[in-house]
């Protein structure tokens, strides 16, 4: 049974969404793309400021970022 449950956790992890940054995207454009509105980016935000601590006091994103779409 804990095989089954590692299994669990990593498909669980599997699906997570992400974003890559790429140059010219904002928190803003991300949002919009992946909710289909741009005014929800500081769910992304939220999400990604423990990991990319500048995101705490600011919105700006560099490229390369791998930003979690919860």
């Amino acid at each position: 049974t804990d095989n089954n449950n590692s299994s669990n956790k990593n498909n669980i992890n599997n699906t997570q969404k992400t974003h890559k940054v790429v140059k010219g995207d904002s928190l803003w454009a991300i949002a919009q793309k992946h909710y289909g509105k741009g005014s929800l980016y500081p769910k992304i935000k939220e999400a990604n400021k423990s990991k990319y601590k500048s995101l705490a006091k600011n919105n700006i994103i560099y490229v390369n970022w791998e930003l979690i779409i919860p």
